[in-house]
């Protein structure tokens, strides 16, 4: 498969993204609640999900990425509200502000093995060591529906996830003081239900607009 072209008024190919690459995913615990975008609601204020993605040939564009998101909704309509949002590809940070209304920044990504440093211009945002799969999930599906807001319009989209699918521990060795500050068990920050999809195939539609 072949990348989209950048359309030419934007240098970002349009909306459906296709995305392959291993996806990994874990529930972090807060210390204090997150506060979501204006015009959503908070679910599970304290509750944070990590997504770590890795996407390269086949997919629209390729690049890493690394977000945070807490849980929210509008009425009846639940989803991620991302918190930060890291790309190390321009043209996937151009369509994530212009496309889903998503604020992302530019970071450095360094892979060694197991273990992953994400850096920006102030210095290491995370440091997190992946695992191997453990036990696996048997025909996993992942919607990750997700908010985003472009001026005053609140936007959703459903983003749709495929792949084998395994319990897989990953462990927080570092993280800035500039992110919210994590709640601590006997071994560091206190990672739950951690995921690995690999090889994951995540198609990414236009938004709706919802206000």
């Amino acid at each position: 498969m072949q990348a989209t072209p950048p359309t030419p008024a934007t240098g970002h190919p349009p909306p459906p993204w296709n995305l392959h690459g291993p996806l990994r995913t874990a529930q972090l615990t807060t210390v204090h609640p997150l506060r979501p975008p204006p015009g959503l609601r908070p679910l599970l204020s304290r509750t944070m999900l990590l997504l770590l993605g890795s996407y390269h040939d086949g997919s629209t564009l390729t690049y890493n990425e690394l977000v945070l998101c807490s849980y929210a909704r509008k009425g009846l309509r639940a989803g991620l509200a991302i918190q930060h949002i890291w790309v190390d590809n321009d043209q996937a940070a151009q369509g994530g502000r212009h496309i889903w209304g998503l604020d992302k920044r530019h970071a450095a990504f360094q892979w060694s093995h197991d273990h992953v440093r994400v850096s920006d211009d102030r210095g290491t945002v995370a440091e997190l060591r992946c695992g191997s799969p453990r036990r696996p999930i048997p025909g996993a599906c992942l919607p990750l529906p997700f908010f985003g807001l472009d001026g005053t319009r609140l936007l959703r989209a459903v983003a749709r996830g495929r792949g084998p699918t395994a319990f897989c521990p990953i462990a927080v060795t570092h993280w800035s003081p500039h992110l919210p500050a994590l709640a601590a068990g006997p071994r560091g920050p206190r990672v739950r239900l951690s995921l690995l999809c690999e090889p994951s195939r995540v198609t990414v539609p236009a938004p709706q607009v919802l206000t």
